[in-house]
């Protein structure tokens, strides 16, 4: 738990992942601000409603897929009925200043763009490789050094990551369908990652891969492999392995 201090006043932050699938939330203004925090709530599964007068080209194609909800229309109190997160992203500060107020009646959580003194919660930097995601935080400080951070935990934490972690997943359902514990196989989940397994991942060399999966996928170790790095997504869609660009402190 990291101490914060914000213009002389601290305060103790409790880091946390929210599960916010099928939940509604509401973003009030469609800038580029909102836009981000948009995005990462449709990544997360939410149901968005986004309130904007102008909403943006990009606003009204998400809607047309059915991503988004859209309020052409300034904001009012009513506008946060149901909701259980908002973000008030726009450019004036006394419509973000209201919306928070407003929620705070309610007991919604608010997150006020670049005000993380203000804010409910407040988004760290992060870096996402599929189901692994690395927050980083300076406590509002240093929004730069945070995104200095994060730019180097891209080139560490690359794409081969999102196949690496799909297959100690899958060897864990192995385990588990079998009617062993994984917790005994530590020394062998340990070896793999710390082994030259993600190596050979990068490489795409599936003779060593399924090798290295044998102990515990058997005679299914090279289809195993195959399935999860030849046929992995991200080949087909490569900005599923993307860091997600939030910025911190906001």
């Amino acid at each position: 738990m990291e101490k914060y201090e914000f213009y002389g006043e601290s305060f103790l932050s409790y880091p946390v992942f929210l599960n916010i699938k099928d939940l509604p939330c509401l973003v009030v203004g469609g800038g580029r601000v909102g836009l981000r925090k948009t995005l990462g709530l449709v990544d997360a599964g939410a149901r968005v409603r986004v309130i904007e007068p102008r909403p943006s080209e990009n606003l009204l194609e998400m809607e047309k897929n059915g991503q988004v909800q859209i309020k052409a229309a300034e904001f009012v109190p009513e506008d946060l009925g149901g909701m259980r997160l908002v973000f008030a992203a726009t450019q004036k500060a006394e419509v973000n200043a209201l919306v928070a107020q407003e929620a705070g009646k309610l007991g919604i959580w608010c997150n006020i763009a670049d005000d993380p003194s203000g804010s409910d919660f407040f988004l760290p930097a992060l870096v996402k490789r599929g189901d692994l995601m690395l927050a980083i935080s300076t406590g509002g400080k240093s929004p730069a050094l945070a995104r200095k951070l994060r730019m180097d935990l891209e080139k560490i934490f690359d794409a081969a990551y999102l196949p690496f972690l799909e297959l100690m997943g899958r060897l864990r359902e192995i385990l588990l369908a079998e009617g062993h514990d994984p917790e005994g196989h530590r020394d062998l989940f340990r070896s793999l990652v710390e082994g030259p397994l993600l190596e050979y991942i990068r490489m795409e060399d599936m003779e060593t891969v399924a090798l290295l999966l044998e102990p515990i996928a058997g005679a299914d170790a090279m289809a195993l492999a195959v399935s999860v790095i030849k046929e992995h997504p991200a080949r087909k869609s490569p900005e599923k392995g993307e860091c997600f660009p939030e910025k911190e402190g906001s």
